[in-house]
């Protein structure tokens, strides 16, 4: 990881030196580090090697290595704008006029200035060049608020420069109307001739204030960067030896690992963990426990890195995050397996790119999210935005989260505008969520907080075999919102939802977006919802649909006063065909406006029917107990939840219609406990087929 130039070695020659170091704290910088006896004591040391590919960094079992050094100081010039504009006189070609210095108290974080970013388009901008170094961490802090909100983009950050081509932009979107601290870190990459820190807001009308902004060192974790890059038969390998429990790393307040355009890494069998304190969202951590890292221009893929065996706490924005820094660049094959992630502040596993609408590309390609644990991950207060999800994936074409535990993730969210989710995806394409167990995911809002998300700009996608309970959103949310890229052609199908949407007026099913929801598939689930004391509770829930969307074959359960549908006004033109409503209380729909009491009054309003054929049945389905099952913790066990089985005799068996689909599709050949599809003379209405 020494400081030097981008040019890679070639692989074959440096192949041929690979060999294996070890790490102990009663070991010796001043080591060569390769056995037992000679091996290094520290982390900077570690930094220090330039690794080539099949090297092995291994680090004794059971113990601690912590990261060397403390926070620096504060390097930027005038940073609470007391002096003005000194050292904020770069405006990054916008019009001067249109920042300013402000000294109205309640603009104004601390002191007596602030700088106001105002009218259409605003920056101001500080050259730190020379007061940065590559490979190195540093946290960058500001506080800022809103005054009203916006389409445009607005935003805190640092930018890198290889003359004038952008090799990366760090940066923090803000929304708050209060002022609220956006705390950062980032590793400088190699081979940069500039670097801004600045402010920006574009596009639309409101005022961006910014107040006490601070960069500053922070102590290195392990950090490997492009000339450490593996090879594909010959990975570079980060790991442990011996056979007490995992090392730990102690991240302090930055990242643990930051692999920062390298390729074929390997990490297994590590514990890292920061400052970030889940329980009171609380705490100076600024960075994730394993950041993946992508800045290099031309849309550039990093590619084959594998994590598994890790657990990871205690950061600030994630446990394990995959970033895209500079336009589309990104990671193509990243495969996370077997790990623990939980208590961290913004997400739990995270993938992000740089946003654009009018874009084709994606920074990510080909992740693999497999047989982790996910949980209390319950976000950062009055952040402004969406905060707390257990798996989020935006900007991927092509994922699959499979056989995970996601759960108790959300708590301090507090955005009236978006939420927390278990796992979910938006800004996303060719995404499945299958085999996941996902409950008691929370909001601190009205919004959100559900199992499965499948939200703005995804498109043909899939969620099937999954099991949500107990969420206080949705079991299975579909979302979206005009000004974005499109959604369309997804599927849920073959899922169970069990006491969901405890909270906000949810379904367990839930479908929101006006005419933007487009191109829908929803076909073999079984919902199962019980009455909550001050909130409307559905079996199925639409707040406003679009062209396209086909709600088919599900058996939707309700208890108590639990609706079995709930469609607001603009939900008319959702297909509603061949599904099965249930109640142990009355028959209890609300359909645009008005509530009905039975199947046969409802169809009268043209749900449930095929030109002029009456569709759908109101009969109890003969599950083998609904409402009952538990915890199943396992992901391989999911075919266990036996209390959603169908009975011998249930009418259920090969009542489902064939029904023309909006989009193409290939309906699945299993259901949701893995029996072959259909069986007998047709499929089975709901999640189960009898065999």
């Amino acid at each position: 990881m020494m400081n030097r130039a981008p040019l890679v070695e070639a692989l074959e020659r440096r192949c041929l030196l690979a060999g294996t170091y070890f790490v102990s704290p009663t070991g010796n910088d001043a080591n060569d580090g390769r056995s037992h006896e000679t091996a290094w004591r520290t982390i900077d040391r570690v930094n220090q090697k330039n690794w080539n590919p099949g090297d092995r960094v291994l680090f004794q079992g059971g113990q601690t290595y912590a990261v060397q050094g403390v926070r620096g100081d504060n390097f930027l010039i005038n940073p609470g704008f007391e002096d003005g504009l000194a050292g904020w006189s770069d405006t990054m070609g916008t019009p001067a006029g249109n920042s300013a210095i402000v000294a109205d108290p309640e603009n104004i974080r601390s002191g007596t200035n602030a700088l106001a970013l105002g009218a259409q388009t605003a920056a101001r901008a500080q050259d730190v060049t020379a007061l940065v170094k590559p490979n190195q961490t540093y946290e960058l802090v500001a506080w800022t608020r809103r005054d009203i909100p916006g389409a445009g983009e607005v935003r805190v950050g640092v930018t890198f420069y290889r003359n004038s081509q952008k090799l990366g932009t760090f940066y923090r979107g803000i929304k708050s109307a209060t002022f609220h601290e956006q705390r950062f870190s980032f590793v400088a990459p190699i081979g940069f001739t500039k670097a801004l820190v600045w402010a920006v807001k574009t596009e639309d009308n409101s005022t961006l204030y910014v107040d006490d902004v601070s960069m500053r060192t922070l102590p290195n974790g392990i950090v490997l960067d492009a000339n450490d890059s593996g090879s594909v038969k010959q990975p570079l390998i980060i790991g442990t030896y011996g056979k007490k429990k995992v090392p730990k790393i102690s991240a302090g307040y930055g990242s643990g690992i930051s692999i920062v355009n390298a390729s074929n890494v390997q990490v297994f069998n590590l514990m890292i963990v920061g400052t970030w304190n889940a329980l009171n969202s609380t705490g100076q951590s600024a960075g994730a426990g394993i950041d993946l890292v992508s800045t290099f221009p031309g849309d550039v893929k990093q590619s084959n890195i594998a994590i598994g065996g890790v657990e990871s706490k205690g950061f600030r924005w994630a446990g394990i995050r995959i970033g895209g820094y500079n336009e589309k660049a990104g990671f193509n094959g990243v495969s996370i397996n077997n790990t623990r992630v939980r208590w961290n502040g913004d997400a739990g596993i995270v993938s992000q790119g740089v946003f654009n609408k009018s874009s084709t590309d994606f920074a990510h390609s080909n992740i693999e999210i497999a047989r982790s644990r996910v949980s209390n991950n319950t976000g950062i207060a009055d952040k402004g935005t969406n905060t707390g999800s257990g798996i989020q994936l935006a900007d991927v074409d092509g994922a699959i989260v499979q056989r995970n535990i996601v759960y108790e993730n959300g708590k301090f969210q507090d955005n009236a505008e978006g939420g927390p989710v278990g796992i979910w995806a938006f800004d996303s394409n060719n995404v499945t969520f299958q085999y996941n167990e996902s409950f008691a995911n929370q909001t601190g809002s009205g919004k959100d907080g559900a199992g499965f998300d499948l939200d703005g700009s995804v498109t043909n996608s899939v969620i099937q075999y999954n099991y949500s309970h107990d969420n206080q959103g949705p079991g299975f949310l579909l979302a979206h919102f005009g000004g974005f890229r499109p959604f369309g052609n997804n599927v849920v199908r073959y899922n169970v939802s069990q006491n969901d949407a405890r909270r906000n007026n949810y379904g367990g099913i839930t479908l929101t977006g006006g005419e933007f929801m487009t191109n829908v598939i929803v076909e073999h689930n079984t919902v199962f919802v019980s009455d909550v004391q001050d909130t409307v509770v559905s079996a199925l829930r639409l707040k406003g649909v679009g062209p396209g969307i086909s709600i088919r074959n599900n058996i939707f359960y309700a208890t108590g006063a639990a609706h079995l549908v709930d469609a607001d006004n603009g939900s008319e033109q959702a297909a509603l065909r061949g599904n099965n409503y249930y109640s142990t209380d009355e028959f209890r729909v609300r359909w645009l406006g008005s509530t009905y009491l039975s199947l046969v009054e409802w169809q009268e309003q043209g749900p449930e029917m095929l030109g002029t054929t009456p569709t759908g049945a109101s009969v109890n389905p003969q599950l083998a107990a609904p409402g009952t099952a538990g915890l199943i913790l396992n992901g391989k066990l999911l075919n266990t939840l036996l209390q959603y089985q169908l009975l011998s005799g249930s009418p259920m068996v090969d009542a489902a219609l064939d029904v023309v689909n909006p989009f193409t599709y290939a309906p699945s050949a299993t259901d949701y406990f893995g029996n072959p599809a259909p069986q007998g003379n047709g499929r089975d209405v709901g999640a189960a087929e009898l065999a």
